[in-house]
């Protein structure tokens, strides 16, 4: 897919489409290409181009699609669908491979998770829209996941489906490892983010 690259958040109130550096873009081919050797699901970054614009350039990337995927994002705010207990599992072991290979994930939320569409076909879980260029200093795992729980409180605050009980702690356990110390320092992170009803739940 030839995709053209645009800015979101407060920037893209003023700025949309001109990027005055070609070093995020550099960072997350290259990112795409240790993923791939690693044996990481993630979406492939081939190729970008970038086209003089005024004071800054427009950037387009080559970017290979999955088939038959969905975020997990759809799936819980669109298709009012929770996932299944293996797509979970699969999706928290896929972050913690991810981690403990050294990567952080520079957006890291629901949207940017995929999982397969069809809960029929063998369960695949990938990680795309990989944007290296912002992570922030000092980032760590933890903090990650804290960014995954608020996109996750955002889509039940907007009525999307809630995790169960047994799916919540499934996928922390699997993002951790099952390493304890790390597991208590997501949870005290991440639980002042979500509501109170996830709380007891």
């Amino acid at each position: 897919m030839w995709k053209l690259c645009r800015r979101g958040g407060f920037l893209s109130r003023f700025n949309r489409k001109t990027y005055f550096s070609t070093r995020r873009f550099v960072e997350e081919l290259v990112l795409s290409d240790r993923l791939h050797r690693s044996g990481i699901p993630s979406s492939r970054v081939l190729a970008f181009s970038a086209t003089r614009l005024g004071l800054g350039f427009e950037v387009a990337q080559i970017i290979q699609l999955e088939e038959n995927v969905i975020s997990i994002s759809d799936l819980l705010g669109i298709k009012k669908t929770p996932p299944s207990q293996t797509q979970v599992r699969s999706t928290g072991d896929l972050i913690h491979r991810f981690h403990s290979a050294g990567f952080l994930h520079g957006d890291l939320n629901l949207m940017n998770i995929m999982v397969n569409a069809d809960a029929k076909t063998p369960v695949k879980s990938l990680l795309v829209d990989l944007d290296p260029g912002s992570v922030p200093p000092g980032a760590n795992r933890t903090g990650n996941l804290a960014r995954l729980a608020r996109s996750y409180a955002k889509i039940i605050d907007k009525g999307g489906t809630r995790l169960t009980a047994g799916d919540r702690f499934r996928f922390l356990y699997c993002a951790t490892g099952g390493d304890r110390n790390l597991m208590k320092a997501v949870l005290k992170q991440c639980l002042p983010i979500l509501p109170e009803s996830e709380h007891s739940r």
